[in-house]
């Protein structure tokens, strides 16, 4: 048990160094490894929320000292994400996943291509601005309550979704795209857990170790992201979602 919780807890730190430097939560960690251990699906989503809450939290004070994190946007993007976390959380334990796998796959692929080649396009995009708001808004918001969704249906924090959408469709940088999507985390995750909670679907030992071990990371993680170039964050954000696709096609073809 012991062993057990070390593990849980080294592993959370993993978890909490990646989710705070490149936003994403850190449940793209967790999640598989919990699979792995033989947890049920809806386990795995409210195990790895608690982890990715604290990396969330972590991480939102540490930008916040820092003044990275833009709370208009982050709120105004976590007010459509939480009913969706509610409703993820709720058909957690009997929807099947396969299918959608493969094309959040696909969905991942092509955002990342786009945060690698965005410099071609951006001006482009940038002349035409005023008169795509209204498309601007609503990929923004559409998305953001995706990301609510996938983040309590699968437990890995939403940030995959929420980043790219603050980089692409607000204009944020990556380093502020990346600390407010922390933000938006925190608060959609709190969402998913009290609903998981309701469903008492929570491991709390080991949801307790890893959440310690994310805490302690995240501090890690916010603090490599401000020295790390922009450009070299988002080539790194961009290929974590080329790996977190290869993740979820190999798990749909097994």
């Amino acid at each position: 048990m012991l062993e057990n919780l070390f593990l849980t807890f080294v592993i959370g730190i993993a978890a909490g160094i990646v989710g705070s430097m490149l936003g994403l939560g850190g449940g793209i960690i967790i999640s598989p490894i919990l699979i792995l251990t033989g947890f049920l699906p809806s386990q795995v989503a409210s195990t790895s929320l608690l982890a990715v809450a604290s990396t969330g939290a972590s991480s939102t004070l540490s930008y916040s000292i820092k003044k990275r994190i833009n709370y208009s946007i982050g709120i105004k993007v976590s007010a459509f994400a939480v009913p969706f976390s509610v409703i993820g959380a709720l058909v957690s334990s009997s929807l099947n996943p396969d299918a959608f796998k493969l094309y959040f796959a696909i969905l991942l692929i092509s955002t990342s291509f786009y945060l690698l080649f965005r410099r071609q396009i951006k001006e482009d995009k940038r002349d035409h601005a005023e008169s795509g708001k209204l498309i601007s808004n609503t990929l923004l918001y559409g998305g953001s309550s995706a990301a609510g969704f996938i983040s309590s249906l699968f437990g890995i924090g939403g940030g995959i979704i929420f980043v790219p959408l603050l980089f692409a469709v607000k204009k944020l940088s990556m380093q502020q795209s990346v600390a407010t999507s922390q933000l938006s985390i925190l608060i959609t995750s709190i969402a998913g857990i009290l609903t998981h909670s309701i469903l008492f679907q929570q491991d709390y030992v080991f949801a307790g170790s890893l959440a310690l071990g994310a805490l302690a990371g995240a501090q890690v993680g916010s603090f490599i992201a401000i020295k790390i170039s922009e450009r070299l964050l988002t080539i790194l954000f961009s290929i974590s979602l080329i790996i977190i696709s290869i993740q979820l096609i190999l798990g749909y073809l097994q």
